[in-house]
Parts: structure tokens; sequence; C-alpha cells
């Protein structure tokens, strides 16, 4: 797991154009070949911060992906400055806000509630000094030359970003992939390590957390909408008590949870203590109480 944070400097320097146009950047040699250093380990596929200032507000404005990494020294007509000073160059695309290019829509950014630099010193000590002297972090395994933080802190702010920015669908036209991601969601700010689509011998569960990144789960998820297999799933989620001790949590509508607490009391009675029968309605309202929370914790400067 790798992440980084790249430091646009602004989104009026002339430089920013090669952003809005060509989803390009490039970063400069510096004496030390620390620059260099980080570059090489960046990857295709692999999720960024884009950091920078805009209309006088400094921190993460734009989550993105690497489509890939290049050395180069001609000429890019976007940079005043010789562009063979910035060789260590990277192609990206914004993953938000959404565009339907590769470059950058800054009026789109207007839009965007982002993670300030002070909120960024929480994490990163750097952002506590005054100025940006610095182009590229990267977060990772710490023993890795050239990581500069472990990556649960990239973790934490692509989660505040991603949870402050994001908005739901009425509660009437939620999906079964919504309230998969809003399960998910939850238990990122939970500061749990959720997973999607989890392996359970021969299926597969809706949702999972664990409390440490590599532990087994301790509440397994089910999602049963209209056209669902309700017992199936019971079934599923018994199964995942018996193999890992997890809490069995079945997420359904209104209309099905009193058949699903007769076959829990009949079928299932031996674990009937430890299920779970939560209503769509009952997760969304979590969800929103989260990340309402979250935003209080925000306006009071308590990270």
């Amino acid at each position: 797991m790798i992440g980084a944070i790249f430091n646009l400097r602004s989104s009026s320097h002339p430089h920013f154009k090669s952003v809005t146009e060509e989803g390009l950047w490039g970063f400069p040699r510096d004496r030390l070949g620390i620059n260099e250093r980080r570059w090489r380990i960046l990857r295709p596929g692999m999720k960024i911060l884009l950091y920078f200032e805009h209309k006088g507000v400094r921190g993460v404005w734009v989550l993105a992906e690497i489509v890939k990494t290049f050395r180069g020294e001609d000429r890019v007509s976007y940079w005043h400055a010789d562009a063979r000073l910035y060789p260590f160059r990277v192609i990206f695309k914004p993953i938000f806000p959404k565009v339907k290019k590769r470059g950058l829509d800054v009026d789109m950014l207007d839009k965007v509630k982002p993670i300030t630099r002070e909120e960024l010193s929480h994490y990163i000590p750097v952002f506590r000094t005054p100025g940006d002297r610095w182009s590229l972090f990267i977060f990772g395994e710490t023993k890795t030359r050239g990581v500069t933080y472990p990556y649960e802190k990239f973790r934490r702010i692509w989660i505040e970003f991603e949870t402050r920015n994001s908005s739901l669908p009425t509660v009437d036209r939620l999906t079964h992939d919504n309230l998969v991601d809003i399960i998910f969601k939850i238990g990122e700010m939970q500061g749990r390590f959720p997973e999607k689509e989890y392996p359970l011998e021969e299926s597969r569960v809706d949702v999972v957390w664990r409390r440490i990144a590599r532990g087994n789960p301790y509440i397994v998820f089910e999602v049963n909408l209209k056209g669902g297999d309700l017992y199936r799933d019971l079934v599923k989620l018994k199964h995942a008590f018996d193999l890992w001790n997890a809490i069995p949590v079945l997420v359904t509508t209104k209309d099905k949870i009193k058949q699903a607490q007769q076959w829990i009391q009949g079928s299932f009675h031996e674990i009937e203590e430890f299920f779970r029968v939560v209503s769509v309605e009952e997760i969304v309202t979590l969800y929103e109480k989260k990340k309402e929370f979250k935003e209080f914790e925000r306006k009071l400067r308590l990270f």
C-alpha cells in the first residue's frame, strides 16, 4: 500500500496549465536527489493527493490516480521556466472532482471542501512550518528508502476528504453497491480496516471490518434488498460467525426485518443473541451522523 502527496504550488501559477490541460506535472532536480528517489517509487494506478493553493486556501483539493511516469527534458509549452529543470514527470487523472478529460477543470474546485494546510499539520509535521519548501511525499512502509510517512496517514487524509465531499442518493434509490460503500466508509470513519467482497471459503460476504490490517474480521455485513435471497445471506453470516467469531449484521429493508428475525429465532437460534438486523434507513442515519460528527470535529479543530 503506497500513496503520495504532490505539491502543485497554486491553481493560479503558470505551470498549473499543464495540470488542467494534460494532467501533467514535473518534479525538479534537487542537490540531494530526494525528488528523484521518491519519484522512482511512483507507479501507474497509485492513488495520490494533489496539494496546492486555490483562491487563498492551501490544502488537498483533488484525489487522483497516476497514469504513467517518465523522465523527460523536452519543452512543455505551459512552463515558463526551462522544462529541463523538471525532468521527473508524471501523468495523472483526477478521481475527484470527476472530469471527462484527463486534465483538471479549475472551475469545479469551487465546489470542493479541501483538507486545509492547518488540518494536514495534524497528520504531517512539515505543514506546521512556514512555507511549502517540498515537492513530493511518499506514504508506505517507512523502512523503504524514499518513503516519508506511514501509509496509515495517507489513508486517513484520503478518507477525510472523501467523507466531507460525498453525497448520497435518496434512500429509495440506494442500490446494493451504494449500501456496501456506505458500510465501508462507516468502517473507515470508525478507524477500522474495512474490506468489500471478502472471501468466505467458496463464497463472499459484502463487507467486513477488522480491528487491525492483517487480522480476521470481527464484524461481517450482508446487504439484502428487494429480490435478494434472505435465507442464503443469513446462512453466510452464520458461517462467518462460526469461522471468525465475527458479529453477523444483516442490512435489509423494513419489510424484510420481521421475516429475518423469525428465521434467526428458529434456524439460527443458537447464535440469536449475536445477530444484528439493521434497516437501510438506520445505516444511512448512522453514516450521516458520523459525517456530521466529523464535520463538527473539524469545526472545533479536534482531529
